[in-house]
């Protein structure tokens, strides 16, 4: 299985605070990723490494077996919705048709077949009738749906998103792991950065543990573990305590 992403030895430090250490992987095609850690483990970090955004220390990154630069327009990067400007006077149509610049060229106008392709994102996440509406007047789920189909109007092969399931309303989450899985299911990788430890096999099959090194990855059913978990968290956050004892529960049920 051809692998979409390869980061060796790769070392990124803000000034002289070093923040992802050594980090080796490998991902394979068409897996459903989740990059998972506590909050300062480096996770935006290796987002914006692998884009290109930070540069590393040291070490490489490698995107669909090239480096980003030459191949950019086969990626596309949704960052954490603090990082956009919602104040800034644009409609959710305009922000969408933003995906299909890499496509366009130099000096080139926004085609019909453009507009049509950027209706049908929004339609797939069920906000056409949006299309009009300033993209700072819309709520937190709605907008990052509008960044969701700009990416998807991109029609990259590698999809990095950055913790797209934080401050949305449960119909965006279920609307946006419907979309997320059909992508899947056409050959895409998603490399998404997550952070409700209890949905992560509900949704994820492939999965990074990360705290400023990698502490293990790969499928769901064999990495995402206890003893995994202890090592990426420790064992004082309430929220992985409680995700332990649901692990506990779940294996005892299965091996009686």
């Amino acid at each position: 299985m051809n692998k979409v992403l390869r980061c060796k030895q790769l070392n990124v430090s803000y000034d002289t605070t070093p923040v992802l250490w050594d980090i080796n992987l490998e991902v394979p095609g068409g897996k459903l990723v989740a990059v998972i850690g506590p909050n300062g483990a480096g996770k935006s970090t290796l987002l914006k490494a692998i884009v290109d955004i930070i540069p590393p220390f040291s070490g490489t990154v490698e995107c669909l077996g090239s480096y980003f630069k030459k191949v950019r327009k086969k990626i596309a990067y949704v960052p954490q919705k603090e990082a956009v400007d919602w104040d800034f006077p644009i409609t959710a149509l305009e922000v969408v048709l933003m995906g299909r610049y890499h496509q366009l060229g130099l000096f080139k106008w926004i085609r019909k077949a453009d507009r049509e392709a950027a209706r049908h994102a929004l339609n797939v996440l069920g906000i056409e009738h949006l299309a009009d509406a300033q993209i700072g007047e819309l709520s937190g789920g709605q907008q990052q749906r509008v960044f969701i189909a700009r990416a998807i109007v991109q029609d990259p092969d590698l999809y990095i998103l950055d913790e797209p399931f934080t401050g949305i309303d449960a119909a965006t989450e279920s609307v946006l792991i419907a979309v997320f899985k059909k992508l899947q299911e056409k050959g895409k990788t998603l490399l998404i950065v997550h952070h409700d430890l209890q949905s992560v096999s509900k949704i994820f099959d492939w999965v990074i543990l990360l705290n400023t090194r990698v502490i293990a990855y790969g499928d769901v059913d064999k990495v995402f573990t206890t003893e995994n978990l202890y090592q990426t968290y420790g064992q004082k956050e309430e929220i992985f305590t409680e995700m332990i004892v649901q692990l506990k529960k779940k294996n005892s049920g299965m091996n009686p």
